[in-house]
């Protein structure tokens, strides 16, 4: 016998989403249904794509007013990080340098040549 999938609605997957930070899977766990059956809903309701972009927003500028909190308490770290982010334009990136000797063949590849994460995926596990 088929088993019958649980109906979730709108509401509750905001309510879910919300109290779960935005954390799909933990949202599915809370509501008892699996983490794709609340993608499938999100994809589904422009409202709940909304409501996720909102979460992520809220938590991005959480992290930010924090990180200046301890970039003004001059927490190295944190100063560092922010020059490396906020400090391209005035010369603060990171640079790594490779010696090497001998016959080498380099192939260097971007990972936006590629259609889909998982045809990216597939190159790095070749």
């Amino acid at each position: 016998m088929a088993r019958k999938s649980k109906r979730i609605t709108i509401g509750q997957v905001e309510e879910a989403l919300r109290k779960n930070g935005g954390w799909i899977s933990q949202a599915a766990k809370s509501l008892g249904v699996s983490q794709s059956a609340v993608s499938q809903r999100i994809r589904k309701s422009e409202k709940l794509q909304k409501v996720l972009e909102e979460i992520e927003e809220y938590f991005l500028e959480l992290s930010e007013s924090k990180l200046i909190t301890a970039v003004n308490n001059g927490e190295p770290w944190a100063i560092r990080m922010h020059l490396l982010c906020k400090g391209k334009n005035r010369g603060w990136i990171e640079k790594h340098q490779l010696e090497a000797s001998g016959n080498i063949n380099v192939s260097l590849v971007a990972p936006e040549q590629y259609e889909t994460p998982e045809a990216w995926e597939a190159k790095k596990s070749k």
